[in-house]
């Protein structure tokens, strides 16, 4: 029996490892509404931009590693406080937090690319878009190969259906391999964005989901128009380059409404709001906005200083930089260049001496840049103008054991008894008040413990004994309660 019930109590219990809520561990993780990291002053600008800004050193370090040794997992990078390695944060239709962010477009341009040839060489031509006029070219002589990288002026252009004007765009002409004669090339555009992700920590493991990202709006001065009818830029200052107030945000996971006034108060921050904007065939903008006040992480921004930097390192490493072999030893060019070739230091092509085979592609470069470009926005993450307080919250769950109740290996006996008490049951309502004429259903059984009086002499053989228990009813004796059995007419 001791082994039966221990065997019972085995399977009615379930004990597995689970997780429990700790309330008390304070988990955080980076995000920001603002981003202002920048180098020093390095003299005076012009229009707009009164100054000329220097790259932030941890900046430039964080866009090389990210070009050059990407980083997989941002786990310790990002997440605070979550010892346990399981963590969850509060969201609305899966959203969790939204962040400044840096993102990109690769885009294929190698339509626009022209060769012209003649006895002696091939030199490809390649003109970017208007909006861009800058002219790229390299030659084909002898056992030279030319992989060439420029910069190019920043232009307006489309992304998921916003108005977007560029961080700044770099224009890339290069052959696919090395023996290749075929030339492609592509325009990457770099630019500021609000990013929205669902988010976990799961087994260690830092999970992020984009669910949206929209791009921030250039936020340069208005042009005004002097009395004589010429144009010329408005030098007033504004302390952002990009800036964008959404219709919402979200709050400890929680998607609420942004509503703007146009009354300052303690509370809110002021964000010129562009009432119109056209571009004229000189390629100038002309814009008027007025003064609109939201609350603070309603509003998302990337600082003149912070982005005049940026794009001082991105001239730094791509303007006018080229990556080419001599035909018999290493491929000669920046470090940028090289990471973006992909050399292969196993391969030979069709050669002998050193290895220098690499290769390259526009889905390899747009890897490349994808890889850059979230090393830059973890970046950015971690060190916002609010700091840690402004990062996202959430909790961390600890593993313990569960104690589960398999309801089903009770379900058998639970309805055995249920069935027994409903037949009780019935047989008392069935016997209601018949206290004169019990009847004992179990008579049989009875008549083990208690003999039966019959008025007649005692049966002898099995076929009176039959005869006797054809005719003969017993039941508990009248009111006297004792249990001897009687004959019952």
């Amino acid at each position: 029996m001791t082994a039966l019930t221990g065997f019972f109590s085995q399977q009615l219990l379930l004990f597995e490892d689970c997780a429990q809520r700790t309330d008390t561990a304070i988990v955080r993780l980076a995000r920001t509404n603002n981003y202002t990291a920048a180098g020093g002053i390095l003299g005076p600008g012009t229009g707009g931009n009164w100054m000329l800004w220097a790259e932030y050193a941890p900046m430039v370090a964080a866009t090389t590693v990210g070009l050059i040794q990407p980083i997989e997992d941002f786990t310790n990078v990002f997440a605070r406080g979550c010892d346990s390695g399981n963590c969850t944060f509060p969201s609305s239709d899966g959203a969790s937090f939204s962040t400044v962010a840096i993102s990109h477009i690769c885009e294929d341009i190698s339509g626009l690319i022209r060769q012209y040839t003649n006895y002696s060489h091939t030199s490809t031509v390649l003109t970017t878009p208007e909006g861009a006029p800058t002219r790229l070219n390299y030659s084909d002589h002898r056992n030279y190969s030319d992989f060439s990288v420029m910069i190019t002026s920043t232009h307006a252009t489309k992304y998921r259906g916003h108005d977007l004007f560029p961080l700044h765009t770099i224009t890339l002409l290069f052959r696919e391999r090395f023996a290749s004669n075929d030339s492609r090339a592509v325009n990457c555009t770099l630019f500021p964005t609000v990013n929205t992700y669902s988010v976990k920590v799961a087994n260690t493991r830092l999970e992020e989901t984009l669910l949206e990202s929209i791009p921030l709006d250039f936020d340069y001065p208005d042009i005004t128009t002097n009395l004589a009818g010429g144009e010329e830029e408005g030098l007033e200052w504004r302390p952002n380059l990009f800036a964008l107030a959404t219709d919402y945000t979200m709050r400890d996971g929680i998607k609420e409404p942004c509503a703007g006034s146009a009354d300052p108060a303690p509370e809110l921050v002021k964000h010129y709001k562009v009432k119109t904007e056209e571009w004229d065939e000189e390629g100038k903008i002309h814009r008027t906005s007025t003064q609109w006040y939201y609350p603070k992480d309603c509003l998302w921004t990337m600082s003149q200083p912070a982005a005049w930097g940026l794009r001082r390192h991105f001239d730094t490493m791509f303007h006018e930089q080229i990556l080419k072999s001599n035909g018999l030893s290493l491929i000669e060019g920046n470090a940028y260049l090289r990471a973006l070739w992909r050399q292969d230091p196993e391969g030979r092509e069709n050669m002998t001496g050193p290895p220098i085979k690499g290769q390259t592609s526009i889905a390899s470069i747009d890897e490349s840049f994808r890889n850059m470009t979230r090393a830059m926005t973890a970046f950015i993450r971690t060190h916002g103008a609010e700091g840690e307080e402004g990062w996202a919250r959430g909790y961390m769950w600890a593993n313990t054991t569960c104690v589960y109740v398999r309801w089903e290996w009770i379900a058998f006996p639970v309805v055995m008894i249920a069935l027994t008490g409903l037949f009780l049951l019935l047989v008392i309502i069935d016997n209601w008040k018949v206290e004169s004429d019990r009847l004992w259903k179990s008579s049989v059984l009875a008549t083990l413990f208690c003999e039966v009086d019959v008025e007649r002499d005692r049966p002898k053989g099995k076929e009176e004994m039959s005869e006797i228990a054809k005719s003969t009813g017993v039941s508990l004796e009248g009111k006297s309660g004792r249990l001897r059995m009687v004959v019952r007419e």
